[in-house]
């Protein structure tokens, strides 16, 4: 397994001929970095409108945000760049892999297949883990070297320290499980036209939406009626909502502030923010890998 993941890491940072996905993914975080930066620069210079409502400034010249309030919906925000290039980075190696033939030049043994798609997963890990250190460095640095240094400006208070990590284990965390989660369906289908299909819906949070909708449906529709004993579904599909993978990426906008605070949301009783994402996210890492592993096994390479 240690020699599959020298060789994917080999794969995904080759420099020469700028081949590495790594450095192509990095490159497009880079420049929506650049861009997001751009548009600050632009409402400082009072191009956009009023400065200060723009730039969060306080009479005294302060940002009225922490770091990571400023990187939360940068890097979570609508259509986050961060998950998708680690989502769809991931899944182009793997169709890389099922379609020229790679993993059948494996050891042909049970043994030695358990070993790709278990390295599988535990790269996904370590590829979501370097984007999202990259991303945090270059959205974060970037500020602070063309926004913040420039104009004489500082942050009004910091994160504390176990608020901050529990974020950015969070985030890492959930970046994984955006990778992971299209593994079975690709090796299932083996059409990028369906997983690619199958991840932007996961990604835009189609599923909550949809289990939220048909979790209000049972209420006023059934109440009082023959079909009354129903409305408990409907109840444990808006509790399902809150336990989807999306629902986890949206609420990391919110920043570290909230960690610490109740979930408050239906089906996790009084768990506190970070007990939440984390168990939803270490939930649905064992479901995607187990699938994962278990299709490999039935369907083979």
């Amino acid at each position: 397994m240690l020699r599959l993941l020298r060789a994917d890491w080999y794969r995904v940072t080759r420099i020469r001929g700028f081949r590495g996905s790594l450095w192509q993914y990095a490159s497009a975080l880079l420049v929506f970095a650049a861009l997001q930066i751009g548009l600050i620069l632009l409402g400082l210079s009072g191009v956009l409108g009023d400065v200060v409502s723009f730039s969060n400034m306080a009479p005294d010249g302060s940002l009225t945000i922490t770091p990571i309030e400023y990187l939360a919906p940068n890097l979570f925000g609508n259509y986050s760049v961060l998950v998708f290039a680690a989502s769809f980075g991931f899944i182009e190696m793997v169709f890389f892999d099922l379609t020229d033939g790679f993993g059948k030049t494996l050891v042909p043994s049970t043994r030695g297949h358990l070993a790709y798609f278990g390295e599988k997963v535990l790269f996904a890990g370590a590829w979501s883990a370097c984007l999202t250190a990259l991303d945090i460095v270059i959205t974060l640095g970037g500020f602070a070297l063309f926004v913040l240094a420039p104009h004489g400006l500082s942050f009004s208070a910091l994160d504390s320290v176990g608020a901050g990590l529990l974020w950015c284990l969070t985030a890492w965390l959930a970046t994984w499980v955006a990778s992971v989660l299209p593994l079975a369906i690709a090796m299932l289908t083996r059409s990028k036209l369906v997983t690619y299909g199958f991840m932007i819906g996961v990604l835009l949070g189609m599923a909550p939406s949809v289990l939220q909708i048909l979790g209000m449906l049972p209420g006023p529709a059934l109440a009082g009626g023959s079909f009354a004993f129903l409305i408990p579904l409907g109840d444990a599909l808006s509790a399902l909502a809150s336990w989807m993978p999306s629902t986890v990426l949206h609420a990391l906008t919110d920043g570290a502030g909230t960690m610490l605070a109740p979930a408050g949301l239906p089906g996790t009783g009084t768990l506190p923010t970070w007990a939440w994402m984390l168990g939803t996210c270490v939930m649905w890492l064992v479901l995607a890998g187990g699938a994962w592993i278990a299709v490999g096994r039935r369907r083979g390479l």
